[in-house]
């Protein structure tokens, strides 16, 4: 694949999986064996392309109004770097939120088989008033 048909599978995965919440799209967006490296992710999470599926849910259940921002997509060979930022408010709370993350992939084919993800818990956590 040409790094164009990476940085569009990348910004498929930011604006219309969790932008847009098109969990429709998991099967193709990511490949049967791909591997989640989330060091974030809840215990019990479900694995792979279902993790997956689970956080967006989540996300998108916690912030109706999540709106994710792409911000940068970076790619190299079979790598793609991805910078975003969300807004959202909390139902429990009433809190409008920001938070930012960063995602690396490595596509094969058209597909993502796996992907490391950080984002910043603990400034989620301040503007909640529990860090």
């Amino acid at each position: 694949m040409s790094l164009d048909e990476n940085r569009g599978v990348v910004r498929l995965y930011s604006d219309e999986l969790w932008g847009a919440g098109r969990i429709e799209l998991l099967e193709q967006l990511f490949a049967p064996d791909f591997i989640d490296r989330h060091p974030d992710a809840i215990l019990g999470r479900p694995s792979g392309r279902e993790g997956i599926s689970h956080d967006v849910q989540r996300v998108r259940g916690m912030f109706p109004d999540f709106s994710m921002k792409t911000e940068e997509i970076i790619c190299e060979d079979d790598r793609a770097g991805l910078f975003w930022s969300a807004t959202g408010t909390q139902v429990l709370t009433g809190k409008q939120l920001t938070m930012s993350g960063m995602q690396i992939f490595r596509l094969r084919e058209g597909q993502i088989v796996e992907r490391w993800s950080v984002f910043d818990r603990a400034g989620v956590m301040r503007q909640l008033g529990a860090g």
